[in-house]
């Protein structure tokens, strides 16, 4: 098997490679601010580096291939493109945390982009994300398009994903999924306001 990547999240910053998302909305602004943030983080002292260190969580980065071949597509699971090239909320989705805490489709708004192509109660199995990579000093690095698998994350970190997504947000689907009960991610308060504040974070963004 091939080695993949650990991505690593934290309440403030991103570190190891440093990573900055990427959001809808006034990207490249949002991008300097996560980028500074960084920097500012490798010149202070260590104490700070072990105190983000404390509140940081991993999710393994997958690539397409590797969730089709763990989600199979058929009458049950789907994948979907959806546009979001002006701002997550043209999707049209309201989402809760469904069955082992993966996200859920509540509500389909009428004219949104999600209308026809995902149905309420469907499941998020796997979401795709854009991160920056090779952050520094004199360069805010590439962008990386990825998939997260949520059955390692929590309804909320993945919703948060999916508003990092730039021109549209690939999403595969189950239409029946039953519950396992097997829940690999290790989440407390912090990370889950963490999430919930990158959400809120972009909102402000588009709707600026």
């Amino acid at each position: 098997t091939r080695r993949r990547e650990r991505v690593e999240l934290s309440l403030h910053v991103f570190r190891a490679q440093p990573l900055a998302f990427m959001y809808t909305a006034n990207a490249t602004q949002v991008s300097c601010t996560r980028a500074n943030a960084t920097r500012a983080l490798r010149r202070s002292g260590t104490s700070t580096t072990r105190r983000v260190s404390t509140v940081t969580r991993a999710f393994t980065e997958y690539n397409e291939g590797d969730m089709l071949a763990k989600y199979p597509l058929d009458a049950d699971t789907y994948k979907v493109e959806l546009d979001c090239s002006q701002s997550n909320i043209q999707l049209g989705l309201l989402l809760e945390a469904g069955p082992d805490d993966r996200p859920r489709v509540k509500t389909i708004r009428p004219g949104g982009n999600a209308k026809g192509k995902v149905n309420v109660g469907d499941v998020v199995l796997a979401t795709t994300y854009t991160v920056l990579k090779g952050v520094r000093d004199e360069s805010w690095g590439s962008s990386m398009r990825g998939w997260l698998d949520t059955a390692e994350t929590t309804s909320a970190q993945a919703e948060a994903a999916m508003t990092t997504n730039s021109s549209s947000v690939g999403l595969i689907m189950s239409r029946n999924y039953k519950a396992t009960g097997l829940k690999r991610a290790n989440v407390d308060e912090d990370t889950r306001s963490w999430a919930a504040r990158v959400a809120a974070e972009a909102r402000a963004k588009r709707e600026q």
